[in-house]
């Protein structure tokens, strides 16, 4: 399968988001409209030897709302369950395809500057103090640069402050810790130019909170964070875990199949 997408052949200029071209059935069921912003999504993988507890007769297994239903109609529309059959690159290009369904352009007034932060590659939204640095889901896998280019456009918006994404190097060519390096690496240079706040969903909120846990009595001048879904552990074999192992997006198949191909194997206890 071939998959090839119009920022193949011009990354630069990704961000104005001319229609895409998909050369692959798979990927063009991603030019479904939807009105959202960017969602992070994991591959299906297979199953876990120890399976959850199966839920009670009388239990909901989809308390979810119709918006919430709508929007992972339309995700799953541009991500279907089968790109777990993929290569690693495959998938990237059908999550960043899935991606693209739901940008919405910058608001006004708003731009962004690639750049080399620390050996790492970024893009700065400029704006005030302090400095936010985004970490992007996509457990630790999938996303970039571009598949959070508007909700970074949107943070800088709504706050008015800079915001500083960064592309961090991905599982499975770059094991752990490649990844939470490179988020110190970006953090330290901010941060010995003023004050900063980290900002991450998924995978990235799992790389803020440890740097957050690992850069303390630094003197990075951290002023908090904000952590959207993060992966922080727990017993996967209780709780939310066991209660909505199948959930939709996200299964518990899913996160343990992100845990392990992180360390290249089973995840250390």
């Amino acid at each position: 399968m071939v998959f090839k997408s119009w920022a193949d052949t011009n990354p630069a200029a990704y961000r104005h988001k001319p229609p895409l071209v998909l050369s692959d059935p798979l990927a063009k069921a991603a030019t479904l409209h939807f009105e959202d912003s960017a969602a992070m999504m994991a591959v299906p993988r297979t199953q876990d030897p120890k399976p959850a507890t199966p839920m009670s007769a009388t239990e909901d297994p989809n308390p979810i709302d119709t918006a919430t239903r709508a929007f992972i109609d339309a995700t799953h529309a541009a991500f279907p369950p089968d790109t777990a059959t993929l290569t690693v690159a495959q998938q990237r290009a059908v999550y960043d395809a899935m991606c693209h369904v739901f940008f919405q352009g910058y608001p006004p007034g708003v731009h962004s500057q690639d750049v080399t932060v620390a050996g790492v590659p970024c893009r700065v939204y400029p704006g005030a103090t302090p400095v936010v640095i985004y970490l992007h889901g996509g457990g630790f896998v999938v996303g970039g640069l571009e598949s959070h280019d508007d909700v970074c456009a949107e943070i800088r918006h709504r706050s008015g402050l800079t915001v500083v994404a960064v592309d961090y190097r991905l599982s499975p060519e770059h094991l752990h810790p490649a990844a939470f390096d490179d988020a110190c690496a970006v953090i330290r240079h901010w941060g010995a130019q003023g004050p900063v706040v980290l900002v991450g969903d998924s995978a990235g909120a799992n790389l803020a909170a440890a740097a957050a846990h690992a850069l303390r009595g630094s003197g990075v001048p951290l002023l908090g964070q904000v952590l959207i879904y993060p992966d922080l552990g727990g017993n996967m074999n209780q709780g939310s875990y066991s209660k909505h192992a199948h959930a939709p997006l996200l299964s518990r198949d899913d996160v343990l199949y992100y845990q392990n191909i992180r360390h290249g194997g089973p995840s250390p206890a």
